[in-house]
């Protein structure tokens, strides 16, 4: 059977994210900062102090709990 690839998650400016195959939590979370022309993302990481480029695909949104 084959595989069907995931869409990008719907990211913008502020979202807090992690890393899609950081299963452990090593690069820590980041905020989305800016998009770029060609659709990649300027990341600051918190762990790394410092500002990547990342693409949507190795993305993932973090789910904050709801109050209650």
């Amino acid at each position: 059977m084959p595989r069907i690839p995931k869409p990008p998650p719907k990211l913008k400016v502020g979202d807090l994210v992690y890393l899609a195959y950081d299963a452990f939590g090593m690069y820590g979370k980041g905020i989305i900062l800016a998009k770029h022309s060609h659709g990649d993302w300027e990341v600051y990481w918190f762990g790394e102090r410092g500002l990547f480029i990342e693409h949507p695909m190795d993305l993932r949104l973090i789910e904050l709990p709801e109050d209650d």
